[in-house]
């Protein structure tokens, strides 16, 4: 008699690896390249993968001005495509970076082509200073990016102590994810006692 036995990852799930391609789009503006070093992380409706260097392997330069970069990626299948986060590391000598898109396709079923819209600066000393980027997926490929506003209240008690000088961050969670880590910041002296 012989016994046979599957066993699972951790979780009871199993999934398949697949290979995506990712293309940048650098835009074309004046310092719109960077020379740190890109990370992606997919949101699928079956998982998410771990942060992925974009590193391309022919060693010529990447995320140039005005240029698209593709890369092959393998990781576990994450299905469907939500949200892609896209960030660098802040290092080299021109880090800011102007991203218009990126295009992400299951190569083992072109049919699943998502693309994120951005056309925004990753960059500490452009635009609003953010070096990490969540873009929403869309089929469409002339899809461009959908912006919310929020208009966010925060009521400081009036004990002894209860305000603060720390820098103070908020994630909005909604159907389609999350809005990334946000700085809550204005012109006024905030998060003062009372």
């Amino acid at each position: 008699c012989q016994i046979s036995r599957i066993l699972y990852a951790k979780g009871g799930t199993k999934y398949a690896r697949t290979e995506y391609e990712v293309v940048t789009v650098t835009g074309d503006c004046r310092g719109g390249g960077t020379d740190a070093n890109v990370f992606v992380t997919l949101y699928g409706k079956k998982g998410t993968t771990a942060r992925l260097p974009l590193k391309n392997r022919n060693k010529s330069k990447t995320f140039e001005r005005g240029r698209s970069d593709i890369f092959i990626i393998k990781a576990k299948n994450v299905g469907p495509l939500q949200k892609v986060r896209i960030q660098h590391d802040n290092t080299g000598t021109a880090p800011g970076w102007f991203l218009d898109r990126v295009v992400v396709t299951d190569i083992k079923n072109p049919a699943c082509k998502y693309y994120f819209p951005c056309a925004q600066w990753l960059a500490k000393d452009e635009g609003d200073g953010l070096i990490a980027r969540d873009l929403l997926g869309s089929k469409d490929p002339t899809a461009v990016r959908r912006m919310s506003k929020y208009k966010i209240s925060t009521y400081t008690g009036n004990k002894r102590g209860a305000g603060t000088d720390a820098n103070v961050y908020i994630t909005l969670f909604g159907e389609a994810g999350d809005s990334g880590e946000r700085r809550l910041d204005n012109s006024k002296n905030n998060f003062e006692q009372g």
